[in-house]
C-alpha cells in the first residue's frame, strides 16, 4: 500500500498539467511519468540511489555521528 501511495504522489508532483481535469486526462499524464522512470538494477544501484545520509547530531542527549562518519557503512 505504501508503494502505491508513493507512486501516486510521485505522479502528481512530476506530471505535466493535464489538458482538462477528466479522469482519463489525469491518468494519461500519470502514465507518462511512470513510463519515463528508469529501471534500477544491481549494476547501477549504487550510482542511482542514496541511502540514509543523515547529519551528525544528538539523540537522547548523546552525540551521534552522521551517516558518512559511521564505521561499516556501505
Amino acid at each position: 500500500m505504501i508503494q502505491n501511495h508513493l507512486l501516486q504522489i510521485l505522479c502528481m508532483i512530476a506530471m505535466s498539467p493535464p489538458s482538462d481535469l477528466s479522469a482519463d486526462s489525469i491518468r494519461d499524464e500519470k502514465v507518462k511519468v511512470l513510463k519515463s522512470l528508469r529501471r534500477i538494477d544491481r549494476s547501477n544501484v549504487r550510482e542511482k540511489t542514496v541511502r540514509g545520509q543523515y547529519t551528525a547530531g544528538f539523540a537522547q542527549g548523546q552525540k551521534v555521528p552522521g551517516y558518512l562518519g559511521r564505521r561499516g557503512r556501505e
